[in-house]
């Protein structure tokens, strides 16, 4: 896919006739990889029995909102394999996030290894799929603030929020086309307010507040599947590698953030950007809660996509400075001990991140099992 990608961006500088065909190339590589696994995702199974006995849940209280439910049903009654179903979801969730940053198009194949590697990918798009498509929509609608176009940014955020919910809270960030303030210009700031968060998320000054959030909002809906999915991660010490890694990457994020806003010179890269030190910021301080940093999934996803900006930027700058392809080599080492990591995981008994062709359910006979205990419980309920 990154090959796809690569010609994408070379198409695009040099030949656009034939650069969104690769693009779209990449798409349906994706959707079908994705669309064809089996019982990779803690919901997997929980969205298999939905879509294979929609019917069943009638009059149930389950949470899918109605767009999504209307798409879902609409596949079922046309009697189509539920591999339809899933590469849908892949589909719209890497078609909305490519087309939103398409307009950089030398940024893709970046942006995409930072994807993919950071545990985002496996580990957020294929758990939280419903949340994922409408996060990627937001990645596209960014263009939409940019332009200062209210009534397409809230007809996006809308459709998301039929995919789901949570998405209706991203509206009143449309106010950032009108402020004019960058608030992440000051590097040193920048640094301080990062080591603070980390801090308190440590001190737990908020953790009251926090735990007053996480039980009185919508969101307590979430902690049942979220704790099963702390209880499938990792060791402790492969969690405070992974916890050294991320922040190794983002204070060198922050270090070069000037200069990364000079080099692509673009407002939705300025914009993306906040929205990352947001969510980097928000990411330590609801450290304490999986339900909220749900919510924060918004902005610190966008984790791998300034991750991407910031290689692409080295990489592009290393035969002017030796501190720049050392900088490249460096972040992309990081990244693929991410990615070590994550695989590391899938090899442990309880992981769900273990990819399965679903052609190959004889191999995994547990998932079966698993599936026939969701459905009990649903029959039971």
């Amino acid at each position: 896919m990154c090959i796809f990608l690569v010609e994408y961006a070379y198409c695009e500088k040099r030949n656009k006739k034939y650069s969104l065909l690769y693009l779209w190339l990449s798409i349906l590589l994706f959707s079908l990889v994705f669309g064809m696994r089996y019982g990779v995702g803690i919901d997997y199974l929980s969205y298999l029995d939905y879509y294979i006995n929609p019917y069943a849940y009638y009059g149930k209280s389950i949470g899918m909102e109605v767009g999504f439910d209307f798409v879902s049903k609409l596949l079922y009654n046309q009697g189509l394999h539920f591999v339809f179903f899933f590469g849908l979801i892949a589909f719209a969730q890497i078609g909305f996030f490519l087309f939103g940053l398409k307009k950089i198009p030398i940024v893709l194949p970046f942006v995409f290894f930072c994807l993919m590697t950071s545990g985002i990918l496996l580990g957020g798009f294929m758990n939280v799929m419903r949340q994922s498509i409408s996060f990627t929509m937001f990645v596209y609608s960014i263009q939409f603030i940019v332009n200062k176009n209210f009534v397409k940014y809230l007809f996006c955020i809308l459709c998301a929020s039929l995919i789901h919910f949570s998405a209706i809270i991203l509206i009143p960030f449309y106010l950032l086309a009108y402020i004019n303030v960058d608030f992440t210009k000051k590097i040193n700031i920048q640094i301080i307010l990062y080591i603070l968060s980390i801090i308190v998320s440590k001190i737990g000054v908020f953790d009251y507040i926090i735990e007053f959030l996480s039980k009185n909002l919508f969101l307590n809906q979430y902690e049942r599947t979220l704790s099963i999915m702390a209880d499938t991660q990792t060791t402790n010490l492969v969690f405070n590698i992974d916890f050294i890694l991320r922040n190794i990457v983002v204070v060198i994020i922050i270090i070069y953030s000037d200069k990364l806003k000079i080099f692509f010179q673009d407002k939705s890269f300025v914009l993306i950007y906040q929205l990352f030190f947001i969510g980097v910021l928000l990411n330590q301080i609801f450290s304490g809660s999986m339900s909220l940093n749900r919510i924060n999934m918004y902005f610190y996803n966008y984790f791998p996509v300034v991750s991407g900006f910031a290689i692409c930027f080295f990489y592009l700058s290393r035969k002017s400075s030796l501190k720049y392809k050392n900088l490249y080599l460096f972040i992309s080492a990081i990244f693929i001990l991410l990615f070590m990591k994550d695989m590391y995981a899938a090899s442990l008994s309880k992981s769900t991140s273990k990819y399965v062709f679903y052609f190959e359910q004889e191999r995994y006979m547990e998932k079966q099992i698993e599936l026939q205990n969701v459905i009990n419980v649903r029959t039971q309920n």
